[in-house]
């Protein structure tokens, strides 16, 4: 275990604390897609005879997680030495020899990272915090559309008052007007709603 912390610590005093970063960056990127469960559609399967005699394919789950595996650690590595690669590129310090050696030691880091990824609970807690990160942000886009249809539903509540108090306004005028010329209700009622349907309109 020792050795493991000590590996860590002998490439971050050696090549810096950018390519040590750069190395841990592909376990980073290996557990969100592992969090996002992009490598639950690997299975892996065997041909055995079932109890007729004919033969099967069967989920194998110990094939399954063996493979698994290998992939995990080969994105891992693959994505730690292109982000170290990419480094030393932008820094002007990329040549075969350098390649190597960093490659050497990212892998080396990579794997250190995985072990203590694996057993020391580490996916644990990047999992929780995965977790409740995903819940914070979906109880915010809730939150955000809940108050966009409060705020639609008071707008929509507005208009209707408004359409109210115009209808009795025009209704108080009308009454007068009808009253003065001699019209009936039911001839006033037949204006308000004329006039009305204009003005929604």
């Amino acid at each position: 275990m020792e050795e493991l912390y000590m590996t860590i610590i002998k490439i971050f005093t050696v090549y810096g604390w950018q390519l040590t970063v750069c190395a841990l960056s592909g376990i980073f990127l290996l557990g969100l897609l592992k969090h996002f469960k992009v490598f639950d559609k690997i299975i892996v399967s065997t041909k055995e005879k079932n109890e007729l005699g004919e033969i099967v394919k069967l989920p194998n789950e110990k094939l399954t997680k063996q493979v698994k595996k290998t992939i995990y650690i080969t994105i891992s590595m693959s994505l730690s030495i292109g982000a170290s690669a990419l480094y030393q590129y932008l820094c002007h310090e990329l040549t075969v020899v350098g390649l190597f050696t960093v490659a050497g030691a990212v892998l080396s880091l990579t794997l250190t990272a995985y072990a203590l990824y694996e057993n020391f609970g580490i996916r644990f807690v990047l999992s929780k915090l995965g977790e409740k990160i995903k819940t914070s942000w979906r109880t915010t886009l809730a939150t955000i559309k809940t108050a966009k249809d409060a705020k639609k539903a008071e707008k929509e509540q507005a208009k209707a008052e408004l359409l109210e108090s115009g209808k009795n306004d025009l209704e108080n005028a009308f009454s007068k007007v009808a009253l003065s010329v001699g019209l009936t209700k039911d001839d006033l009622k037949k204006a308000i709603e004329m006039v009305v349907s204009l003005k929604s309109k």
